[in-house]
């Protein structure tokens, strides 16, 4: 049987969360519906994973309709940097 090396690729990481990096979305403040944040996620070149960029501070107001909803625990697992598998 021949190995296979099983090696992922920078380009690999990039497939799997493209979906995900070069967008901007908004998060709900758990403690006051009425305030929102927006945040930027983009593909750290080093260590080819999704980081988030431009955190901004709660805001009281309704999200724009262009901007995508991101849930609380893809938030914390991109801050956590322990994401090896594609989500």
């Amino acid at each position: 049987m021949e190995y296979i090396d099983a090696q992922r690729s920078l380009q690999d990481y990039r497939n799997w969360n493209k979906h995900l990096v070069n967008q901007q979305y908004y998060e709900i403040n758990p403690k006051n519906k009425n305030e929102y944040r927006t945040l930027f996620i983009h593909m750290n070149g080093l260590s080819g994973k999704p980081q988030i960029r431009y955190l901004t501070n709660y805001v009281v107001g309704t999200p724009p309709e262009h901007m995508k909803a991101i849930h609380p625990m893809m938030v914390a697992k991109i801050k956590s940097g322990n994401y090896n598998i594609p989500f």
